[in-house]
């Protein structure tokens, strides 16, 4: 699958003189581009080398396993004293020469199998040394980044310290005159003294992602660096589709199936002792002395076909096997290990992906709404119309808004690189490859297929609802037990107006709540019962506390949707009076509503 290249470049930043002394800027480049730093660091850093030169060892360790298939030629000589007591000529001396020559006809397939393995082991080195690639890239881009975010965080706090300080001079020029309070000068100084708090905890933060930059990429950054945005569109559309791209070209997950490869083929080089060895043989040898000690040229010569076959080595051939099979399962662990960890790397870097571009418009709002409040507000203040605290807290807010987006601005791009990284597609989307790497049609070898035994289940993690999390509150309600007839009695706090049957909003909690209450237990009817007090005549009451239970009704049929045929109202008037006095407290008290919850029949 290909997706179109889109790297947006989308600002230059100039790193003003102020930060000059921090001793990582680099005054003699002129600027530095993404993939020029990109580029230093996958040619010099010293964990690439180290794998290059691993991966170059594995090379040879496979060319010298191959060596085997040809012949062995060796060549003695020696020129010696020797003594023999029961020789005519005791002692004598002279020079002997032989060269031999062994070939391997048959081994049992030990050298194939073997050769097989160390080539499996240089695929492993070769994608380990792609990994590696893929990870510097991914760490070069992140630095560049870390340093581009911390300059704009510097850059905010010095704006920042630069208001409060602005503000102090006027605060201060106003106290000289008797114009301001002496206690907003204590209020200002205290304010300056965090915003230069805030600036020097940026300097510190722009010098370590600094310093991490030159570890990573080998050069201080430059006071020029042209950023290049990592847009989503990079992306697939799915997750799925994420992970389809991730299993043709994750270096480490493809290194974890190679070595099971090599620990296979491990396996059947160890069977291989099971099996006879024949090989061909010749020797050709002379000498200046003959068998009695004389001196004379003697010549020999010997071709033959030699077979060994190990009739009893002691279990030693059988636990190499089982040690091989058991090195095979672990492998097959790892391959699965390779595949879970980047699954789970690409969920959270492709779901930050998603999340944080969802935040940046709102971010963006944020920020421009606290920069024109801040502006407003500034204004006002000229005039007194705004206090110096409105003043001073609208401008922590737009700094905070401007650190907050440009956290989110930087941690997108580098959320995009991480999982273009774990698919093993960065550096190619940048157009960067190191100078020299082999491809696999360079080392004899095919991509492998990856059958759906090689994949890890594709699972999604789903979204939690947090609002479910959150434990809900005790009802008041509760529905009656069986055996209760009556049913129970519940008082609503609903405080109606004199002579009215209106509700008032603020008293639309409990009625709320009893209508979450008969949705989750549909088994249950109420009765809404409306009381009055003793003033006034008793038929005006009557009607009165009809009116308001049935507006009750009607707040729980039309606002909550409940069901009419599970709902009721009556009117008791005056006639259940909770306190039988003319009174304030009793008419406070006999003028409710409440609600009778019984069990469906």
């Amino acid at each position: 699958m290909i997706y179109p290249t889109v790297i947006k470049t989308t600002r230059t930043i100039l790193f003003s003189s102020l930060f000059l002394p921090l001793g990582f800027i680099n005054a003699h480049a002129e600027s530095t581009t993404l993939q020029q730093a990109i580029t230093e660091a996958i040619e010099t850093n010293p964990e690439v080398q180290a794998a290059w030169h691993n991966f170059l060892s594995s090379q040879a360790n496979t060319e010298q396993a191959s060596a085997e298939y040809g012949p062995s030629v060796d060549l003695f000589a020696d020129y010696s004293v020797q003594f023999r007591s029961n020789y005519t000529n005791k002692h004598f001396d002279g020079a002997s020469g032989r060269i031999s020559l062994t070939q391997m006809l048959y081994d049992g397939n030990r050298t194939e199998y073997n050769t097989e393995a160390f080539k499996n082991n240089e695929l492993v080195r070769y994608f380990e040394l792609l990994s590696a690639v893929e990870k510097t890239g991914l760490d070069a881009y992140i630095a560049y980044q870390d340093v581009l975010r911390y300059r704009e965080l510097a850059i905010l706090a010095q704006k920042n310290y630069n208001s409060h300080k602005d503000v102090q001079e006027k605060i201060l020029a106003g106290v000289e005159t008797g114009f301001t309070r002496g206690a907003d000068l204590e209020q200002i100084n205290g304010r300056l003294a965090l915003a230069e708090s805030n600036l020097l905890t940026e300097k510190a933060n722009l010098h370590d992602v600094s310093a991490r930059y030159l570890r990573i990429i080998g050069k201080v950054p430059t006071v020029e660096m042209s950023n290049a945005d990592l847009e989503s569109s990079l992306l697939p559309g799915s997750f799925a589709d994420v992970m389809g791209v991730a299993y043709e070209h994750n270096a480490n997950f493809h290194a974890a199936l190679r070595n099971t490869q090599a620990k296979r083929s491990t396996v059947q080089v160890e069977r291989a002792a099971n099996k006879p060895r024949l090989d061909l043989t010749a020797q050709y040898g002379a000498r200046t002395y003959n068998d009695n000690g004389f001196d004379e040229d003697v010549q020999d010569g010997k071709i033959a076909l030699e077979f060994r076959y190990n009739l009893y080595d002691h279990g030693r051939t059988s636990s190499a096997i089982t040690g091989a099979k058991e090195n095979v399962s672990r492998a097959q662990y790892l391959r699965e290990k390779a595949c879970v960890d980047m699954r789970q790397t690409l969920q959270i870097a492709y779901n930050d992906v998603q999340k944080i571009s969802d935040q940046l418009p709102i971010l963006t709002q944020h920020r421009d709404a606290s920069d024109m409040v801040r502006t407003a507000f500034a204004d006002q203040f000229a005039i007194n119309r705004r206090t110096l605290l409105d003043l001073l807290d609208t401008e922590i807010e737009y700094f905070q808004a401007g650190r907050a987006y440009t956290n989110s601005f930087y941690d997108r791009n580098i959320s995009v690189a991480k999982t273009l990284a774990e698919m093993g597609t960065l550096l190619s989307k940048l157009e960067i490859t190191r100078n020299g790497l082999p491809n696999l049609a360079d080392l004899g070898a095919e991509k492998m297929e990856i059958v759906p035994e090689m994949m890890c289940p594709l699972v999604d993690v789903p979204n939690m609802d947090i609002a479910a999390l959150i434990p809900k509150e005790p009802s008041k309600f509760a529905a009656p037990e069986a055996d209760n007839t009556e049913g129970n009695t519940y008082r609503l706090e609903i405080q109606f107006q004199y002579n009215s049957s209106a509700i008032d909003p603020k008293y639309s909690n409990d009625i709320a709540e009893l209508a979450r209450f008969m949705e989750d237990h549909p088994d249950t009817v109420v009765e809404i019962r409306g009381h009055a007090s003793l003033e006034g005549s008793e038929v005006y009451n009557q009607w009165l506390s009809e009116r308001r239970a049935q507006a009750v009704v009607d707040e729980l049929i039309n606002t909550h949707n409940i069901d009419p045929n599970r709902l009721s109202s009556v009117g008791f008037g005056e006639t259940q009076p909770l306190i039988d006095a003319m009174t304030a407290e009793a008419h406070k008290a006999n003028r409710r509503i409440e609600s009778n919850i019984k069990n469906k029949e």
